[in-house]
């Protein structure tokens, strides 16, 4: 399971880095990434977060989940809105 866990955040470590790159818009991950960002962090453990090699992607983790848990909070033509407007 660990070794699993640890895959998992090597990927979200990728998506983080494509999108300060600017490879992935912000507003595609909070969509794509924001469910699972939500159910993730709160889960982290210390040593996780500890972790320098995983620093980056504990970060990311920390900005999504927040702008996730904003996103969510957001009407139904909120949300069609949010999208129309960034092209989701």
């Amino acid at each position: 399971m660990e070794t699993q866990f640890s895959r998992l955040l090597g990927e979200i470590e990728h998506v983080a880095l494509l999108e300060k790159a600017g490879a992935i818009s912000k507003t595609l991950n909070i969509y794509m990434f924001g469910w699972w960002a939500q159910r993730l962090q709160p889960n982290l453990t210390t040593q996780e977060r500890n972790n320098i090699y995983w620093e980056v992607a504990v970060q990311y983790l920390d900005e999504l989940k927040g702008e996730a848990d904003d996103f969510y909070k957001l009407t139904q033509e909120e949300r069609r809105k949010y999208h129309s407007a960034h092209a989701v």
